[in-house]
């Protein structure tokens, strides 16, 4: 057998017995309602802008808000759809930059009381998105 088919069938192999094993991000994936209370909507809630990602896995936004005695609460919402999608759907770094006034109804994190799953997103009084 010639060197290269041997390390052909060589490779096939064990990526054969090893692939099960392997991580894949399939399966370190997980659906929103791991972090998320996805049957409660809260909100809306509306504050400033200080930074929009607009990278994979998941875009996020941080903004400001100020809560009944005018302290600013530091706010993280997290979009469901990647990028990809979200261009798809006409979006892009642009769409929502630092300063902008956003208004988001999320679905609530389990466990860090000022982050939320996206559901409604606003952008200085007009409507971006529903179901991000």
């Amino acid at each position: 057998m010639h060197t290269f088919f041997r390390a052909a069938v060589v490779a096939l192999t064990a990526g054969a017995a090893l692939g099960p094993a392997a991580p894949s991000p399939v399966a370190a994936h997980h659906g929103g309602g791991v972090e998320y209370f996805m049957d409660r909507t809260l909100g809306p809630i509306s504050g400033t802008v200080t930074h929009f990602s607009f990278g994979f896995p998941h875009p996020y936004v941080q903004f400001d808000v100020k809560d009944a005695s005018g302290a600013i609460v530091k706010w993280s919402a997290v979009m469901q759809l990647t990028p990809t999608r979200l261009r798809a759907r006409g979006w892009s770094q642009a769409s929502i930059k630092p300063g902008d006034t956003l208004t988001v109804t999320y679905s609530p994190h389990r466990t860090a009381p000022n982050v939320g799953f996206a559901r409604r997103i606003e952008v200085n009084g007009k409507f971006l998105d529903e179901g991000v």
